[in-house]
């Protein structure tokens, strides 16, 4: 966790008993557009498996297709009101 999050931030992080030990982050892509990020935390270390892997990656996908309807939806909403 210490080594990813100096990846990313230049700052130092506090790691304590509230801090995730296991965490899962999946991007909610639809085609190539990024539209956020859905993500599982854990305090316990190694929480997570593959099928937790894989249900998480089912679930991304289905909400990226959820959120690209709704915007579709609000898009087309917005043309027929003006």
């Amino acid at each position: 966790l210490e080594l990813q999050y100096k990846s990313y931030l230049n700052k130092p992080i506090t790691i304590d008993t509230n801090t995730p030990k296991s965490m899962i982050y999946l991007p909610l892509a639809f085609g190539d557009k990024v539209l956020g990020v859905i993500t599982a935390q854990s305090l316990e270390k190694n929480a997570f498996n593959d099928i937790d892997l894989r249900m998480m990656q089912t679930l991304a996908s289905y909400v990226s297709v959820a959120l690209s309807n709704a915007n579709a939806y609000e898009v087309i909403n917005t043309k027929n009101k003006s």
